[in-house]
């Protein structure tokens, strides 16, 4: 299956400079499923505006998105491997799992990750920023919690609840392969969307939070009781 069935590009403005060119929230979608790999549905007048990359970018986004396939379309650990140099880690930084090294990567992608990420698993991609050996993607993680996810929520039982979270990852890139991958999230509102932490007890939002990123239209300050 191609990319090109994957990934949708909206929009995208910014220069190039040292840091290379950002995208702005909402200006590109991804959508990987497990399931079935779609392009998320958008503004149809921006279909077909493609973002501007220098080669040497274009060609690590094209191992990243070859990577994120091979995890989320093909439920290959082999093909995502190959992305990767000889002495690759992989970080969850919320809960610390991951891995460090090719073999144990491997493992990781074929024991714990690919068999617990559920079949309606997607990605949606919000912005992009591609650098010197570097991208950094900030996205929204939706799924429905029908698997037990030790690389997610170490212990959690499936709930069946549906989940919204949003995250950053930062990919590091040597001799043009990933090095690196580290994830980050709002574990907290992860543990109340799954019925960990209780409601209305916290100042911790749930998936509401994904509401200003992607309109900034949205009510802010809701946590705020003395906000006027």
């Amino acid at each position: 299956m191609s990319r090109q069935a994957i990934v949708k590009v909206w929009g995208l403005q910014g220069e190039n400079s040292e840091v290379g060119p950002t995208m702005p929230a909402g200006s590109v979608q991804t959508c990987l499923r497990a399931d079935a790999c779609q392009p998320c549905s958008g503004s149809p007048e921006k279909e077909n505006e493609v973002a501007s990359y220098t080669t040497t970018e274009q060609s690590l986004i094209d191992v990243w998105e070859a990577h994120t396939a091979a995890e989320f379309a093909e439920h290959s650990a082999d093909a995502a491997i190959a992305t990767m140099t000889d002495h690759p880690s992989l970080t969850h930084v919320p809960v610390g799992t991951g891995a460090t090294g090719c073999e144990a990567v491997r493992r990781f992608y074929a024991e714990v990750f690919i068999p617990q990420a559920p079949p309606d698993i997607e990605l949606e991609l919000l912005s992009r920023t591609v650098g010197q050996n570097r991208i950094v993607d900030e996205f929204i993680l939706h799924l429905t919690h029908t698997l037990r996810m030790d690389w997610f929520a170490p212990g959690v039982e499936a709930t069946g609840r549906r989940l919204a979270v949003p995250h950053v990852g930062i990919i590091h890139f040597e001799r043009g392969k990933i090095a690196s991958e580290h994830i980050y999230w709002d574990h907290a509102s992860l543990l109340l969307q799954l019925g960990v932490l209780p409601e209305n007890r916290f100042p911790v939002m749930g998936a509401e939070q994904c509401a200003r990123l992607k309109d900034v239209e949205s009510p802010a300050n809701e946590l705020m009781t003395k906000w006027e």
